[in-house]
C-alpha cells in the first residue's frame, strides 16, 4: 500500500507541472493585469513601462512561468524604491524572490499583499461552507436514495424521483435566487422569520446566527448535490438489492435493516465514494455562483474578484490547489475502495 501511494505521488509531480503551465499561459493570454490599475484614472504610459518591467510582464510567457515556479534570485531595489527583476546581483539594495516550489505564489497585483495569505484568510469560510453542504448532501440523499430503492415504483419513488429531477436540472443561480426571493422576500412580506440574503459569518455572534447565515448558501448547493446523489444510491442499491447474495442473506434469515446496511448499502457506496472524491475539490475551489450571490467570504468570491482584476498572483494559487485537491481526494477515494470492498488490493 506505502509503494502505491508513493508511486501515486510521484506520478502527480509531472501532472502538477503541466496543469500549471496550462493554467498559466492561458491566464497570461487573457488580457492585461495593467489595464485595471489605476481605476478611471489609467497609468501613464512610463508608469506602466516601469510596473510591466517591475513585475516581470515584459518578459516571454516561458521565462515567466519559470520565474513564478522556481523564483528569481535577485531583484534590484532602486533608489525610489520601486523593483526591477533582474537575475544578476546588482550593486545596491537587493532581496529574494522566491517561487512556489519554495512555498511563495507572489504578491498580488492589487492589494500589494502575498497572494497565499489572502487564499488562506478566505479559506476557513469555504471550509465552513463546504463541511456544512456535504453533511447535508451525504444525510439527505443517503435517506432518499435508500427509501426509493426499497420503495421501488410506489406513490413515495416517484415523487422522490419527479422532485430530484426537477431539481437537478434547475441551474444554480436559479436556485439561489428562488430561495432568496421565498425564503428572504416573500417570508418578510407574510411577517414570517426570513433569512438574510447577505450571509457572513463574521457578523454572527453565536452558533445559531451562523447557522441562520448559511442556511440559503447551503441549501442552494445542497438541493441539487442531494437530487443527483439520490439518483446514483438509488440505482446501485437496485443493483445490489437483487444480486444473488442479497437473496442468499436473506433466505438465512437475516433481517432487512441488517442486509441494507450491512451488506448491501457497503458494496452500493463504490460509485458513491467516487462521486464524493470528485465533488469535495469543486466545493474547496469554492461554489462560484453560489458564493457571489449570497456575498459569502470564501474563495469562489475571491476568484471572481480577482478574475476582473487579472491578478495572476491569487489566481494561479486558486487554481493550484484545487489541483492539488483534486490529486489528493482521488488518491483518497482509491484507499477507501480498499476499505469498503475487501478484494480491491493495491500492490
Amino acid at each position: 500500500m506505502s509503494r502505491y501511494i508513493v508511486r501515486r505521488l510521484l506520478q502527480a509531480i509531472p501532472l502538477f507541472l503541466i496543469v500549471s503551465l496550462i493554467i498559466f499561459v492561458l491566464l497570461q493570454s487573457a488580457g492585461d493585469p495593467l489595464a485595471t490599475l489605476g481605476g478611471r484614472t489609467p497609468p501613464r504610459a512610463a508608469d506602466r513601462e516601469r510596473l510591466r518591467r517591475q513585475l516581470g510582464l515584459d518578459q516571454p510567457i516561458l521565462v515567466q512561468y519559470a520565474i513564478w515556479l522556481v523564483g528569481n534570485e535577485w531583484m534590484f531595489i532602486d533608489e525610489n524604491g520601486d523593483g526591477v527583476n533582474d537575475p544578476r546581483p546588482q550593486n545596491g539594495p537587493t532581496r529574494v524572490r522566491y517561487g512556489v516550489l519554495r512555498g511563495d505564489f507572489g504578491d498580488s497585483i492589487v492589494t500589494r499583499t502575498p497572494a497565499i495569505e489572502i487564499i488562506m484568510d478566505r479559506m476557513p469560510n469555504t471550509l465552513l461552507l463546504m463541511g456544512a453542504s456535504e453533511l447535508v448532501i451525504l444525510s439527505f440523499a443517503l435517506l432518499i436514495g435508500i427509501i426509493s430503492a426499497v420503495k421501488q415504483y410506489s406513490m413515495l419513488d416517484n415523487i422522490l424521483t419527479g422532485t430530484s429531477f426537477v431539481l437537478f436540472s434547475m441551474p444554480v443561480f436559479l436556485m439561489a435566487f428562488g430561495l432568496m426571493y421565498i425564503f428572504a422576500v416573500k417570508f418578510r412580506e407574510w411577517g414570517l422569520p426570513y433569512f438574510p440574503t447577505i450571509s457572513n459569518p463574521a457578523e454572527a455572534n453565536n452558533l445559531l446566527e451562523l447557522l441562520w447565515y448559511m442556511t440559503l448558501p447551503v441549501a442552494t448547493l445542497s438541493l441539487i448535490s442531494i437530487a443527483a446523489y439520490s439518483r446514483y444510491i438509488r440505482s446501485n442499491m437496485l443493483e445490489v438489492i437483487n444480486s444473488d447474495y442479497i437473496r442468499t442473506a436473506r433466505s438465512k434469515g437475516l433481517t432487512e435493516r441488517n442486509i441494507l446496511y450491512r451488506h448491501a448499502f457497503k458494496n452500493a457506496a463504490l460509485p458513491l465514494a467516487t462521486l464524493i472524491g470528485l465533488d469535495i475539490p469543486f466545493f474547496l475551489g469554492g461554489a462560484v455562483v453560489t458564493e457571489r450571490i449570497f456575498a459569502w467570504p470564501g474563495m469562489g468570491r475571491l476568484f471572481i474578484d480577482h478574475l476582473s482584476r487579472l491578478d495572476y498572483s491569487v489566481l494561479m494559487g486558486l487554481l493550484m490547489l484545487i489541483t492539488v485537491a483534486v490529486v489528493v481526494f482521488q488518491l483518497l477515494t482509491d484507499l477507501v475502495y480498499t476499505l469498503l470492498d475487501p478484494r480491491i488490493r493495491y500492490t
